[in-house]
């Protein structure tokens, strides 16, 4: 007999049935009654401040905290008894008293309107008619249902004015994300226990004694110049205006909410879009990811917000450069039609590649492989393709197939991390969340291996940096004696090749990890986002360690690998690589340049700010007779097109992404498109058609809408066959796969290239928006914080450099100015940029060959 999992309670005379042991608070309001809890957050131990949750249970003295007490059988709970009522009155007017509540206690506030005068103070200064969060506010619901300045408090006799009696610290508006006005505060601590217990920051606290206690970011000063990284954490559990999100701040009240997915980065975070008038107003984490569920990071949050529909394509384009102008999408349709046919007919099918992106959609991609096919090319790659063509190759060595069993869930679960990356907390925000709540809630032992020095770092038993900015050789060196220690490695082919010298730092770290115990492992990389030689050997090596320290029977499922975009391995999924025979982007590009690739089609990409060696890809586009770009934004890919189809943001988008957890996400159209621009999905639909008419052959029939694409993928591919948009609400998953085989992989150490004497190195940071910095802008990272040349103070000194100077980032003739942050975050000897920073420009410095490239760092 199966023992019952629930008990039988009554709240306000209903009875329910509930788990036990669970905050009666949670059960209350789950049950639809309105309960106030004012410094209480869900899923957190009680903090018992306010007080405002009282109630009374049968067989306890008095009334109790419904935030600190726990479900138990025969409960019988009331919310709404005269005792209860007015001890939550009393408690809502101690609050209240050090509030500016004027409009709170008062019973004329639903006759006032904006204009109005206040006639019940002369110094009143804020009102809720007049602030930000009217009508979202906790503390104004909380009041209302209390019912603070009706029947219990006399409107104009004999109210003390403590609140306008002190002097308020002024508000904090120095930063883009969030505004900080302290004198709204109740001192809930709900921010700090946001920060320090769901993000583990600690960038808020309580500062000050007494009376003069308030909250603070950092050691008192302005939010941006403390360690808070603007995930919005606090804002989201903030009672009051204390916090609110600075864009749109007055719009924020949306007349709908859509769910959808961010599209930033490959943990494809599940949010929702408060919209208001067809566009974003403000965005919140939601329900549907398992590996984000409840947060999101900065750029999830604010990147509705960075780049408006005036500064998106608006119109399709004809014609290159000066000789380009808008022109309507049928025209634009006609003419590519026309000159890819011709094309066509004069050099084959082989002189015309295609190129997808992990930036675009499942459906859209496998539309575009389906035009591939029928086209009769080969060619069919995406900038990323070079890269996650290495790192597939890799797994692929490893363990004898690409489509592992592991699930990102399992890291928080893990007793041990090896976390291996550029700055992991940079490229997958949310994923270092869980990372650290590892370490925090479980006592994991985390050694982390980055480019720079990075938040997961301070969790940490062991950090490194790449020994000559060689990540892969460095974790080869850790998984090395790791085998060692046990006398004997696993009887795997490739043992031989691990054998690779190692250093005090990779000694201390084997150390750790062998001193963890068992438990179970995690591994976790996110390659290179532009070196594939780099990102394959980097997956190696973690592969080889995911068998030092698991096993071979359970390192397929401790070997986590971050694609670099956010869709990547749904474009593969949906048949986006190259065929028998044909190029990769690569291969295409220099087939370009040698002028046997005549025309490109590319959905969504753009090489000129992935790959690179940026001067050999500029050459190659501008090299071809017809390139047709399907994009949102002016990029400096759709500069040199000669077709361009106006695309919508994701955003305005249906259809589906596969993220690094393969979670099957949906997106929904929660914008409407900006004048001119339509779906890529239906561009390329409109494309078949038009090379059909001027080629004289069979429509190519392509999906008319998402739901049909992903219905044609999923009869095709067992992995999509529950994935159909008809049947996904928010999230779907592919089944696990298990291995085939264990092979340990050969990591040969990375060339050098250059004359410089530091290491380049580089890779995703938290704060650049990828579209504004695909455009260009110089406010692509809002805050500030990457746009800056990560330099050691002894290479700095020994150059002349003080922090904040500007300098001159230079290697073989290519000079780039930037201004110097002289930190320890690197290691001596290498220095770190954006790959993000000004649009891409560092891509002029990066060598197409796998090598590090040295430079050279000089006063401006």
């Amino acid at each position: 007999m199966v023992a019952s999992t629930t008990v039988e309670i009554t709240i306000n005379g209903a009875p329910h049935a509930v788990e036990p042991g669970r905050p009666l608070v949670e059960v209350i309001k789950e049950a639809g009654v309105y309960i106030s809890n004012l410094c209480y957050i869900d899923g957190l131990p009680a903090y018992a401040g306010c007080r405002t949750c009282v109630v009374e249970v049968e067989g306890m003295r008095g009334q109790v905290l419904a935030c600190s007490t726990e479900v138990r059988e025969g409960m019988v709970v009331r919310t709404d008894s005269p005792a209860t009522l007015e001890m939550r009155q009393e408690v809502m007017a101690f609050i209240l008293a050090n509030h500016s509540d004027r409009c709170l206690t008062c019973h004329r506030v639903d006759h006032c309107r904006t204009g109005d005068i206040c006639l019940r103070d002369n110094v009143v200064t804020h009102r809720c008619v007049t602030c930000s969060k009217n009508y979202r506010c906790e503390l104004q619901t909380a009041s209302d249902v209390a019912d603070m300045g009706r029947s219990n408090v006399e409107p104009y006799l004999d109210e003390a004015r403590t609140y306008y009696q002190y002097e308020q610290p002024p508000p904090d508006r120095g930063n883009p994300y969030f505004e900080f006005d302290p004198q709204m505060c109740i001192l809930c601590t709900r921010c700090e226990r946001a920060c320090d217990d769901l993000r583990h920051t600690t960038a808020i606290t309580l500062a000050g004694r007494g009376f003069s206690t308030r909250m603070a970011f950092g050691a008192g000063g302005a939010i941006h110049e403390s360690n808070c990284d603007f995930c919005g954490a606090c804002i989201d559990v903030c009672p009051t205006a204390t916090l609110m999100e600075a864009p749109n701040k007055w719009l924020a009240r949306p007349q709908r909410w859509v769910s959808t997915v961010c599209t930033e980065c490959s943990m494809g975070c599940t949010i929702q879009v408060g919209v208001r008038d067809g566009r974003g107003v403000i965005v919140r984490p939601a329900a549907g990811n398992d590996v984000s569920r409840n947060q999101i990071c900065v750029r999830g949050r604010f990147g509705y917000d960075q780049v408006r529909d005036r500064q998106r394509l608006l119109a399709g384009r004809l014609g290159r450069g000066e000789d380009g102008f808008d022109a309507e999408t049928p025209v634009v349709l006609r003419d590519a039609g026309a000159k890819l046919a011709a094309i066509v007919a004069e050099y084959g099918a082989g002189a015309v590649g295609l190129l997808g992106s992990g930036q675009a959609t499942t459906e859209e991609n496998s539309a575009l492989a389906r035009l591939a096919a029928w086209l009769g090319t080969p060619h069919l790659d995406a900038s990323v393709g070079s890269v996650w063509g290495a790192v597939e190759a890799a797994r692929r060595e490893s363990f004898g197939g690409v489509h592992l069993p592991g699930r990102l869930t399992s890291v928080e679960e893990a007793a041990t991390i090896v976390a291996i990356g550029d700055d992991l907390s940079a490229s997958n925000n949310v994923l270092g969340v869980r990372i650290k709540d590892a370490v925090v809630n479980r006592g994991a032992t985390l050694v982390s291996l980055s480019a720079r020095r990075n938040p997961i770092d301070d969790f940490a038993a062991v950090e490194l940096r790449p020994r000559g900015g060689d990540m892969g050789a460095t974790v080869q060196a850790i998984a090395a004696v790791l085998l060692s220690r046990d006398g004997e490695a696993p009887a795997l082919p490739g043992a031989d090749a691990v054998a690779t010298p190692a250093s005090p730092e990779t000694d201390a770290a084997a150390e750790a990890l062998a001193a963890s115990g068992d438990g179970t492992v995690a591994v976790v990389v996110a390659p290179s986002r532009h070196n594939a030689v780099a990102a394959g050997a980097q997956v190696r090596a973690a592969a080889n360690l995911a068998i030092a320290l698991a096993g071979p029977e359970a390192a397929p499922a401790a070997l986590h690998v971050l694609p670099p975009e956010n869709n990547t391995i749904g474009l593969r999924d949906a048949g986006v690589h190259p065929g028998a025979d044909g190029r990769d982007v690569d291969g295409m590009l220099a087939a370009a340049r040698a002028g046997s690739l005549k025309a490109l089609i590319v959905l969504k990409d753009n090489p000129l700010l992935t790959l690179p060696d940026r001067t050999a890809v500029r050459s190659a586009l501008e090299a071809l007779d017809l390139l047709l770009v399907i994009d949102e934004a002016a990029t400096d890919t759709v500069a040199l097109a000669t077709h361009v189809l106006a695309d919508v943001s994701a955003f305005a988008k249906d259809g589906t992404v596969t993220n690094a957890d393969r979670q099957m996400l949906r997106l929904r159209a929660a914008y409407q498109p900006q004048r001119g621009a339509q779906p890529a999905l239906s561009h390329l639909r409109a494309l078949g058609s038009a090379l059909a008419a001027a080629m004289d052959r069979d429509d190519p029939a392509l999906p008319e809408s998402p739901a049909a694409a992903m219905d044609a993928l999923a009869d095709g591919d067992v992995r999509y066959a529950d994935a159909t948009v008809s049947r996904m609400l928010s999230a779907g998953r592919q089944p696990p796969n298990g291995a085939m085989s264990q092979a340990f992989g050969a990591v040969p150490a990375l060339e050098t290239s250059g004359e410089g004497g530091l290491l380049l190195l580089t890779g995703r940071d938290l704060y650049s928006d990828r579209t504004s910095a695909a455009l260009g802008m110089d406010d692509a990272d809002r805050i500030g914080r990457s746009a800056c040349l990560d330099l050691h103070p002894a290479d700095a000194a020994a150059r002349g450099i003080e922090d904040g100077a500007a300098v001159t980032l230079h290697s073989d003739g290519t000079a780039l100015p930037i201004t110097a942050r002289v930190s320890e975050d690197v290691a001596a000897g290498s220095v770190f940029a954006s790959l993000l920073w000004q649009g891409g420009a560092l891509q002029a410095l990066l060598p197409a060959d796998g090598s590090i490239v040295r430079v050279e760092v000089e006063r401006a």
